[in-house]
């Protein structure tokens, strides 16, 4: 596993070190969420298939297919992205950590979609759904990403 390298502290040194150690906790948490995130890509699609069949029960059936086939894409692209970052024998480039980072935050968007579009409907036990899909995202987001501030942080904002 990627160990940060440690940084000497020298009085002419600290804005530079400061800068290495923030570099270094990214690219140690964006490997730890990958590979987090390449893991979970069953449990993300069986729920996306379902809240597909939720919001076609409640009429909203190409606004819920749009939905999916953006979180599918999301999911395609971020495969790849995710299995290099699961690979803890090697250091990760900063390139690739933004793109890694960038592609599960903005993964998070299609799955908050579904609430929304639940939301709009007029049956109250669907509005319903939508809040406890909401609910459940963020308790999910809070349970995996605990040990990791910067994806906790970046996630619960959105």
């Amino acid at each position: 596993m990627f160990v940060p390298a440690p940084h000497k502290p020298g009085p002419g040194n600290f804005w530079p070190n400061m800068q290495n150690r923030q570099i270094d906790h990214f690219l140690h948490q964006t490997q730890i969420a990958g590979h987090i995130s390449g893991r979970n890509v069953p449990k993300r699609l069986a729920s996306a298939l379902m809240m597909l069949g939720v919001c076609m029960l409640a009429g909203f059936g190409i606004e819920a297919l749009t939905t999916t086939a953006v979180l599918v894409l999301i999911e395609i692209a971020a495969y790849p992205l995710n299995q290099r970052a699961s690979r803890f024998d090697e250091r990760i480039s900063l390139p690739i950590a933004v793109a890694v980072f960038g592609i599960n935050w903005a993964g998070i968007t299609p799955f908050l979609a579904y609430a929304v579009i639940l939301s709009n409907s007029d049956p109250l036990p669907f509005v319903l759904a939508g809040y406890l899909w909401v609910f459940g995202i963020y308790l999910h987001v809070s349970n995996t990403f605990g040990l990791l501030p910067l994806y906790n942080w970046s996630q619960m904002g959105v």
